[in-house]
This record gives C-alpha cells, structure tokens and sequence, in this order.
C-alpha cells in the first residue's frame, strides 16, 4: 500500500465517507478508486459488446417475437 498526501474537499469526503458507509476516509478513497475502475471496466465491455451486437444479431431469428 502507497502512503501519500492529498488535498482534497473535506465536505465532499464526509458526504461519500457516509454515501459509502465507510469509517475512516483512507478507506473512503479507497472504495471509490474500486468503483471508478470498475465502472471504467464496465463502459469498456459495453463498448466492445455494443461492437459485437452490431456485427450479428444477439438473439436468434424469432426470439422476441415469442417473449
């Protein structure tokens, strides 16, 4: 683990120390670097669906007609 300073909102902090449900803010910051990667991951694996998707149907030929 980095040790390191950083200057930083101190409300903005508080107010996701308590929407995170975390007690202390190291692992405030620490949560949300988890999210923010998590999140990237997640746009970068639509994306590359979305890629998919356009190249050939997803569902086969009558699907959602029957649902």
């Amino acid at each position: 683990m980095k040790r390191t300073n950083l200057m930083v909102n101190e409300e903005l902090l508080e107010k996701a120390r308590v929407a995170a449900g975390e007690r202390t803010y190291s692992a405030t910051v620490n949560t949300a670097l988890e999210e923010l990667v998590r999140e990237s991951r997640f746009r970068e694996l639509l994306g590359e669906w979305e890629k998919l998707a356009a190249e050939r149907p997803i569902f086969r030929e009558g699907y959602l007609e029957e649902i």
